[in-house]
């Protein structure tokens, strides 16, 4: 019998939170590089969410259309979590608390849920039409890529925590890194990597598209 479709994507969804909650990426994120919390952020935030709502069987019960400022908000959840969470003062304060750890890592995978509901949730009512999700994702890639472009060439001294933990002297020495090429990948890494994830979101909106009736070709 052919495997569910939705059954890789629940794999994928798996695999993508135990490559983010692995030990080796925590210890990592927690102190030592800057761009492997930001690798962390980008899994729980932009990878694991939509294969998780991918992988729950479509359901259609009549409920009523997703509104313009409901979609707005999720947007606005998604994108602003993102930008309020790599604020300097709030990655530093996260880095001597693991509770707000805890809290920080559980609100990125729900705003990530929030997010993605309108574009890959299981209720077909909820789901914007095609050309206006291809606007949402697209809108959300360059409040990705403005934010990337900010931690990119903003002062390395920014993220001033990742650079007084007593491993990452040795860290930096064994790879070759200084603090500021660790915090320019880390911002290169919200630049390119997320918004490939976006584009990859229009493709199957386009997909989506050109699959509807409307768009199938016309037989005399």
């Amino acid at each position: 019998m052919k495997t569910p479709i939705r059954f890789w994507y629940l794999a994928a969804a798996v695999a993508a939170m135990g490559i983010a909650l692995s030990p080796r990426l925590r210890f990592l994120a927690d102190g030592y590089l800057f761009s492997a919390y930001m690798l962390q952020h980008l899994i729980l935030q932009l990878a694991a969410p939509p294969l998780l709502l991918l992988a729950l069987p479509p359901s259609g019960d009549g409920a009523p259309k997703l509104s313009l400022r409901a979609a707005a908000a999720f947007w606005a959840g998604g994108v602003g979590a993102m930008w309020i969470w790599h604020d300097p003062a709030l990655c530093n304060a996260v880095l001597g608390s693991p509770a707000l750890r805890l809290f920080q890592q559980a609100s990125l995978v729900l705003a990530g849920l929030a997010f993605w509901w309108p574009v890959a949730g299981p209720r077909r009512e909820w789901r914007l039409p095609p050309l206006l999700g291809i606007v949402y994702l697209f809108t959300a890639c360059l409040g990705c890529t403005i934010l990337g472009i900010v931690i990119t060439f903003a002062p390395a001294e920014l993220y001033s925590r990742y650079f007084h933990a007593a491993a990452a002297p040795l860290l930096f020495k064994e790879w070759a890194l200084t603090p500021a090429a660790d915090q320019r990948l880390g911002g290169l890494l919200m630049w390119a990597p997320a918004c490939l994830v976006y584009v990859i979101g229009i493709l199957g909106l386009l997909n989506r598209l050109y699959a509807t009736p409307e768009f199938e070709p016309k037989t005399t």
